[in-house]
């Protein structure tokens, strides 16, 4: 929670931290400028009550209390903390083309996506910082195709049209952009910087979508082709981008990969602070995760002290900023001019109107805000409706008194229930209800549960009708069953003479058999006729 704010006492705290180069209090120092999660109007309080107090400029203490090389990300963040948005967008297209070279990537970023009201503010801005045009250093840095698109960026109306009544005017690009591009063999590249950098965001997405449908490739692929990878086809493709998404897409190249990006994440976050919360919400959205805990996993930002400041930074835009600007629609805040010129080369703080605090997400759809269903029981507005389960609607023809699952009760007017009439014994427990089939597996109706024998007189399951032969192999009817239990003891075997024939003497020869000790039949004798003695026997008595 940020702390009450006290310009008088924050100016001699800030005094103190950076009252010398050596002796820097750099925890100090940032719990005036970051933790205390000042607003961008009470930090420009801050400069001006600094500045009446001490006759000094709180930049330039703080850039010469931070002015060690390996501190210069560290003290970037902090000058871009206290300077307005206007401010750091001018004093950042400075250093891109300050020295050898020329940075026209930071250039895109920051011209890119500004309205035309932003621009004006910038190259005023500019004007009063360093005494010069921002026009005639663009020119002098630059040249080629390059030169007449950042010219084109900061001079051309890029006023919003009224989208319905633009539509012939859309058609006539199309047709240009194709001639230019496609439709011949060497690209006119001037035609298509003329057309993107007239008109704003708006304007280009509809040109976009119309040139897809007219000849079935988008015109952001057209410029990819046509123009290949240069700094031109890099700028026109960050304008026809939607303006939340492109600068999603930056902040994630920036710490994607080896090494973090500081200088890009400073810029995009400082000048872009007023539509933070919709990048924000299209980071998550693109990329699923959240831009601070993210940021949290880079060694250059986690734990360090340009970290503290970036994060406090983002934390403040999120809280202040605004939804992203529309056309004419949403203007930036214009600040105060200063009364009298500033004694030193920064130029006294501008004010800034104070802006509603909103949510970190831009509000959800309407069909969200809806509060959910209730499922409890019977919604309010249909009192008495019984539902089969939660959040289905009811069952059609279910009278008040049927039970939830059964089938529902006759309609008005229909034939009778097949029911069975009222004191008739129930079904067993698990028949099907009437007129179902039985399921599938199921033993027919009538027939005995598994595991018990059928009743007296039924044959077995499977067993042949009666009269019917029984099958090859089949053992007769009446006899035991393979396997079942063998007779008792004691009992006659099979073909034994009945009970209470005279046994044989012990030691009787079996019944037509030669006498005990008779000696065998020769070899290939024939067998003795049933009845007959057996050959050699005793001859008959002489006569």
């Amino acid at each position: 929670m940020p702390a009450l704010f006290d310009p008088v006492h924050d100016a001699e705290l800030l005094r103190k931290a950076t009252k010398s180069s050596w002796s820097t209090d750099h925890k100090l120092l940032i719990h005036v400028v970051a933790e205390n999660e000042r607003t961008s109007d009470q930090l420009q309080e801050l400069r001006r009550t600094f500045l009446k107090e001490y006759k000094k400029c709180p930049i330039e203490a703080v850039q010469k209390a931070t002015n060690l090389p390996h501190q210069s990300t560290y003290s970037m963040a902090l000058v871009a903390t206290l300077l307005t948005r206007e401010e750091f967008a001018a004093q950042s297209l400075y250093l891109a083309m300050a020295g050898l070279g020329t940075d026209e990537r930071a250039m895109i970023q920051i011209l890119a996506h500004s309205t035309k009201e932003e621009v004006e503010l910038i190259k005023k801005t500019y004007l009063r910082m360093y005494s010069k045009t921002l026009e005639n250093d663009i020119k002098d840095d630059t040249s080629g195709k390059e030169k007449e698109f950042f010219v084109g960026l900061i001079n051309a109306p890029r006023s919003h049209v009224d989208m319905a009544a633009a539509q012939p005017e859309i058609d006539r690009d199309v047709k240009e952009l194709y001639i230019a591009g496609q439709g011949r063999w060497s690209s006119d590249i001037s035609a298509f910087v003329k057309i993107i950098t007239k008109h704003d965001n708006e304007y280009l997405a509809a040109l976009n979508l119309a040139y897809g449908r007219a000849y079935g490739d988008t015109l952001q692929r057209a410029v990819e082709k046509e123009i290949s990878k240069s700094v031109l086809a890099n700028g026109m493709e960050a304008m026809i981008m939607d303006r939340a998404d492109y600068y999603a897409s930056e902040l994630n190249r920036a710490i994607t990969g080896a090494g973090t990006d500081t200088d890009t994440l400073t810029r995009i976050i400082a000048t872009q602070r007023h539509t933070m919360p919709t990048i924000c919400h299209r980071y998550m959205t693109k990329y699923g995760k959240n831009l601070r805990q993210r940021l949290d996993q880079e060694h250059a930002v986690n734990g360090t002290q340009y970290g503290k400041v970036l994060q406090s930074m983002l934390k403040v835009a999120e809280a202040t900023g605004q939804g992203v600007p529309t056309g004419s629609s949403s203007k930036p805040q214009v600040s105060a001019e200063p009364s009298k010129p500033a004694p030193t080369h920064y130029p006294p703080p501008t004010a800034e109107p104070s802006k509603p605090a909103p949510s970190y997400y831009p509000p959800p759809p309407a069909e969200h805000s809806k509060p959910p269903p209730n499922h409890s029981g019977p919604p309010p507005s249909l009192p008495g409706i019984l539902y089969a389960a939660p959040g289905y609607p009811p069952l059609e023809g279910l009278s008040l008194g049927d039970k939830p699952g059964y089938p529902p009760g006759p309609a008005p007017g229909g034939p009778p229930p097949a029911y069975p009439p009222p004191g008739y014994p129930p079904a067993p427990y698990g028949a099907p209800p009437p007129g179902h089939p039985p399921p599938y597996g199921a033993p027919p109706p009538g027939a005995p549960p598994p595991g018990h024998p059928p009743p007296f007189g039924v044959p077995p399951p499977g067993a042949p009708p009666p009269g019917y032969p029984p099958p090859y192999g089949a053992p007769p009817r009446g006899a035991p069953p393979p396997g079942y239990p063998p007779a008792p003891f004691g009992a006659l075997p099979p073909g034994a003479p009945p009970p209470g024939y005279p046994p044989a003497p012990y030691g009787a020869p079996p019944p037509h058999g030669p006498p005990p000790g008779y000696p065998p039949a020769p070899y290939g004798a024939p067998p003795p006729a049933y009845g007959a003695p057996p050959p050699g026997y005793p001859p008959a008595p002489c006569e």
